[in-house]
Order: structure tokens, then C-alpha cells, then sequence
């Protein structure tokens, strides 16, 4: 009976062994679906992403980028900032005329000479203006008068007339520029304006030639045989500083005969 007992006692501590023992591929440590002791244990940080992968919050905790992520919009911000200033200055280069162009856009004023013609179509009443060379023109149809282009001197900012003022009793003549002519009164008459040249004293500019008339004058005409001609208009060469003349220009002489 004992040793029956004794029988039944080493099979329990034998069957109790055997479902203790640790099978041989748990040895190294992994577990029956091949993960490691450490992947099978969950200690909260599985699947969570390094931490140089984790964006840096401020310390206020709003989402705004870390100093690495406002950089990169910085330089984006840059590039874009400079791709709009190079289209904004390419269409400001596209909108200005180029050098080539930029000489007809700029207006050129020419003095201006307007007059009339009086009597025996004497040309009367000159007056001067800066102007537009296209507008140094009568109209078609207008006659009694004509306008030309003429020399810078007798032009200023403002349109002007040279006027006569000449003494009652003597006929000595005073020259003055204006706007227009004084009305006459008992001690003075004005004329009718005269040319420029009166009021500009001795002129200092070159004349376009020198006319040698050597025709015979007609009876009773005009027997100065040498005067100057400038912009198509006949002048005296008393009207001229002859001194600064023979110092800056060469005037070629035509003969008339």
C-alpha cells in the first residue's frame, strides 16, 4: 500500500515538472509569433515617432512652426517676394517706351513769328510765341498774315510783341517787349508792333547768308545793294553786331546780278 502511494506521488511530481519546463525556442528570448520580449511588451511608446521628428511647439502652445520650419517659410516667403518684384519690374520695362522712342515723346518748341500783311502786302504786326513746330501754320483758307519759325532770341516763357513808342513832336521811337501795345496818348503814339529785331538791339546770331545785289535798282526803289537773310526773311546788316558776327560765323555771300 505504501508503495503504491509512493508511486502515485512521483508520477504527480513528474507530470507537475513537465508543465513547467520552458520550451526550447522561447530561449531566446522571442515569443511564439516571433517578436521580441521588448516589441511585445507595450510600454506606451510604440508607434510614436522620433523625437528629432516631432515639431517644436512654442511655449504659448499655439501650432505655430519651430525656428527650422519658419526658416524654410522665410526663404519661401523670399523667393516668392522676389519672383513678384522680377514680373512686377519685367512689366514696368514692358510699359516703358524704349530709348529709341523716348526722343519722339518729348516735344520740341520752336519760336514762332505770326504777322500781317498791311499795305502793298508789307508784312505788319509781328508777335512771337514758343510752340509746337506743327502749330507754326496758318490755317487753310486764312490770308492777310502767315506764320513761320524764326530764331530762339525773340521768343520768351510767354508770347510778346516788340512795341514802338514814338515821340509826337520829334519821332524819335523807344522799343520795349509786352504783352501787347500801349493804346497812344496825347504825349506818345504806338504804333502797330514792330519786328522783334527793334527790341533786341544789335542781334547775335548767325545769319543763313549775305545777299550782294549788284542789279541796277529800279527808279525810286531800294538802293541798298547788301543786306542778310535769315530763316527766308530779309535783314539789314546795321542790325546786326557786325563785331560778333565776323568773330562766330561763317556767312557765305550770293551774288545777285
Amino acid at each position: 500500500m505504501k508503495t503504491a502511494i509512493i508511486v502515485l506521488i512521483v508520477i504527480g511530481l513528474f507530470l507537475v515538472g513537465c508543465t513547467t519546463d520552458v520550451p526550447d525556442n522561447m530561449d531566446d528570448g522571442t515569443t511564439d509569433d516571433g517578436m521580441s520580449d521588448e516589441d511585445s511588451v507595450d510600454d506606451g511608446t510604440q508607434g510614436m515617432p522620433d523625437d528629432e521628428d516631432i515639431p517644436v511647439l512654442p511655449e504659448d502652445g499655439t501650432d505655430e512652426p519651430s525656428d527650422a520650419d519658419g526658416d524654410m517659410s522665410d526663404d519661401m516667403a523670399d523667393d516668392t517676394d522676389d519672383n513678384m518684384d522680377d514680373d512686377m519690374a519685367d512689366d514696368l520695362d514692358d510699359d516703358l517706351p524704349s530709348p529709341d522712342t523716348t526722343d519722339e515723346l518729348v516735344e520740341t518748341l520752336e519760336c514762332c513769328e505770326s504777322y500781317g500783311n498791311g499795305a502793298m502786302m508789307v508784312e505788319c504786326c509781328w508777335s512771337y510765341e514758343m510752340t509746337a513746330e506743327e502749330d507754326c501754320m496758318i490755317e487753310d483758307g486764312m490770308v492777310g498774315g502767315n506764320m513761320r519759325i524764326v530764331k530762339d532770341v525773340f521768343c520768351a516763357d510767354e508770347p510778346r510783341t516788340c512795341c514802338a513808342t514814338c515821340d509826337s513832336t520829334d519821332e524819335t521811337c523807344t522799343y520795349m517787349w509786352a504783352t501787347e501795345c500801349a493804346v497812344p496818348t496825347e504825349d506818345t503814339k504806338t504804333t502797330t508792333p514792330v519786328h522783334g529785331k527793334h527790341c533786341i538791339g544789335k542781334l547775335q546770331f548767325c545769319p543763313d547768308e549775305k545777299i550782294d545785289n549788284q542789279m541796277p535798282p529800279s527808279p525810286g526803289g531800294d538802293m541798298t545793294t547788301e543786306y542778310y537773310v535769315v530763316d527766308g526773311k530779309r535783314f539789314e546788316i546795321e542790325d546786326f553786331d557786325a563785331d560778333w558776327v565776323t568773330g562766330n560765323c561763317e556767312v557765305e555771300t550770293t551774288v545777285a546780278q
